[in-house]
């Protein structure tokens, strides 16, 4: 009988790329075919970005799990866009949760514990962009070539020293 691996700690960045288009619940795309009030391409979207999490978790682990970290978290995404002002682009603060679904019970216990987000949309034909490794692996898919869409979602422990800027209350 096989012993079961156990779970691994989390090692800080937990990052993880989606290639193609961001889908929100309430944008364009919201008027294709309905499952419990969600459409057909949200839900697709959603399940995406829960399988490009289980596939790095898996990479990161030598296929075992975490265990899930209680830490208060700080997220950032960045959508990489060869269309960045395209008006059918779904609006940014519609496109976290699926995001943050997708490290639920894998990474973290609940969303709840995201204490900051960082969320970018960056033009991937602006001149002297130095595209990051994790998104450059990603040149000459063809999913990637034909979208010119990615979104790359970083996961770091919460450091209250990087919100000083907002917390203007507390002078």
């Amino acid at each position: 009988m096989a012993r079961q691996k156990q779970p691994l700690e989390l090692e800080f960045p937990f990052e993880y790329v989606l290639v193609g288009r961001p889908c929100s619940f309430q944008g364009k795309e919201s008027q294709g075919k309905k499952s419990k009030g969600k459409t057909s391409a949200y839900c697709k979207w959603r399940e995406r970005a829960k399988e490009a999490v289980e596939h790095e978790v898996s990479n990161r682990t030598n296929r075992r799990m975490y265990i899930l970290t209680d830490k208060f978290l700080t997220v950032k995404i960045a959508w990489f866009s060869s269309q960045p002002d395209a008006i059918d682009h779904p609006d940014l603060d519609n496109i976290i949760k699926p995001l943050l679904d997708a490290i639920r019970d894998k990474v973290i216990i609940n969303d709840s514990q995201v204490r900051h987000i960082h969320i970018s949309k960056i033009d991937l034909n602006r001149d002297g962009l130095c595209v990051p490794p994790q998104i450059k692996k990603f040149e000459g898919n063809p999913e990637y070539d034909h979208a010119g869409e990615v979104v790359l979602v970083a996961v770091y422990p919460f450091d209250v020293t990087e919100t000083r800027e907002l917390d203007w209350w507390l002078s």
